[in-house]
C-alpha cells in the first residue's frame, strides 16, 4: 500500500509540474503586460507635461514679445525679454503630438478603450462571436506588425539615411517618425496577449491582480 501511495503522489507530482510551470509562465506575461501599461502611462504623463510646457511658453514668449515691442516704443530698453514667440515651440508641440497621439491609442488599445461596432457580432453564436474575435485579433496583429512596426522602420530608416532636420529644433526627422514603429511594438504585443486570452475564452481586461489566473 505504502509503495502504491509513493508511486500515486509521484505522478501527480509529474503531472502537476508541466500545469505549474504554465501557470508561472501565465502569471509572468500578465506581470509584463502591466508593466508596459505602466510604462506608456508615465510616458504619456511626461509627454503631456512637456506638451502643455511648450504651448505655455509659446504663448508667454508671444505675448512677452508684444510687450518689449510696446514698451520700446515708450523708450525702454526690455533686452532680456524675448522679442516674439519662440521659434521652437511651435515645432516641438507637433512633435510631441504626434508621439503623444501614438502612444496614446496603444495605451488605450490595451484598455480596450478603442470605438467599435459589434451590432452584428452580437447577434451571433457565443462560439462564433469567439472565433470573430480572434479573425479580428489577427488582423490587428498583422496590421501592427506589417504597417505600423514594419512600414513605420522602413520610413525611420529611409528619413535617417536622408539626413533631414527640423528646422528650429535641429534634431534628425527620423527620430520624430520613431513613434510609428514604436507604437506598433506595444500593439503587437498587446495583441499577443489578448489573443491569447481570447483562445482562452476569457475577458480581455488585465486591470486586476486576479488576471491570468487559472
Amino acid at each position: 500500500m505504502a509503495l502504491l501511495s509513493n508511486r500515486s503522489c509521484s505522478a501527480s507530482a509529474q503531472l502537476s509540474e508541466p500545469y505549474s510551470s504554465a501557470t508561472s509562465l501565465i502569471r509572468m506575461i500578465a506581470t509584463i503586460y502591466r508593466g508596459l501599461g505602466r510604462l506608456l502611462e508615465y510616458l504619456l504623463i511626461l509627454a503631456m507635461a512637456l506638451l502643455v510646457f511648450d504651448v505655455l511658453w509659446g504663448v508667454a514668449s508671444r505675448m512677452l514679445g508684444t510687450f518689449r515691442a510696446w514698451v520700446g516704443t515708450h523708450g525702454i530698453n526690455a533686452a532680456f525679454l524675448p522679442s516674439g514667440q519662440s521659434p521652437w515651440t511651435e515645432e516641438l508641440a507637433r512633435f510631441l503630438l504626434i508621439w503623444v497621439g501614438m502612444l496614446g491609442a496603444a495605451l488605450a488599445f490595451q484598455r480596450s478603450g478603442h470605438l467599435g461596432v459589434d451590432y452584428f457580432v452580437g447577434k451571433l453564436h457565443e462560439d462564433s462571436r469567439r472565433w470573430m474575435r480572434v479573425f479580428t485579433w489577427l488582423v490587428i496583429l498583422f496590421f501592427a506588425g506589417s504597417i505600423l512596426c514594419d512600414g513605420g522602420w522602413s520610413l525611420v530608416q529611409r528619413t535617417l539615411e536622408m539626413g533631414q532636420e527640423t528646422p528650429a529644433l535641429g534634431i534628425r526627422k527620423g527620430w520624430v517618425y520613431l513613434a510609428v514603429p514604436l507604437s506598433g511594438a506595444f500593439i503587437l504585443l498587446f495583441g499577443v496577449v489578448n489573443l491569447f486570452k481570447c483562445l482562452r475564452g476569457e475577458s480581455l481586461s488585465l486591470e486586476s491582480e486576479s488576471d491570468y489566473e487559472p
